[in-house]
């Protein structure tokens, strides 16, 4: 499968998710205000990504997706979101160092907020004995 920069709206759905989540950013949990930050974080490590796999490609090509669209209301369900976070993230390792990332760090901390949102989790088992 081919490496793509994934749209704006898949980026600022994942982002936005962050922010109705509360998702913990290293030192406080995400707000409003955090989107920005949250979404250029992930376009950026999109592009980058890209851009490492396809070496004639470049950042600037991208402008657009690069910029961060307004925060949305709109949200997806907490399954959507995961696959949502799971594409972003192979669309997103091709550079050496993704794994210890920021941007990986961040996008594995809004899937494991999605997945523990997800109907029925709370109620399974922590442990089978």
């Amino acid at each position: 499968m081919s490496a793509f920069v994934c749209s704006k709206n898949h980026i600022a759905a994942v982002a936005s998710y962050a922010v109705a989540k509360k998702v913990w950013l290293g030192n406080a949990s995400a707000k409003d205000s955090d989107f920005k930050s949250i979404y250029e974080t992930l376009a950026r490590a999109n592009v980058a990504s890209v851009c490492y796999r396809y070496g004639d490609d470049k950042p600037e090509n991208y402008r657009d997706v690069l910029r961060a669209p307004k925060l949305s209301a709109v949200q997806h369900s907490a399954i959507q979101i995961v696959k949502l976070c799971d594409c972003l993230d192979y669309q997103s390792c091709e550079t050496d160092g993704w794994r210890s990332s920021d941007a990986c760090k961040l996008l594995s901390r809004i899937r494991d907020a999605a997945i523990n949102s997800l109907p029925l989790y709370d109620d399974a088992e922590w442990a089978i004995a």
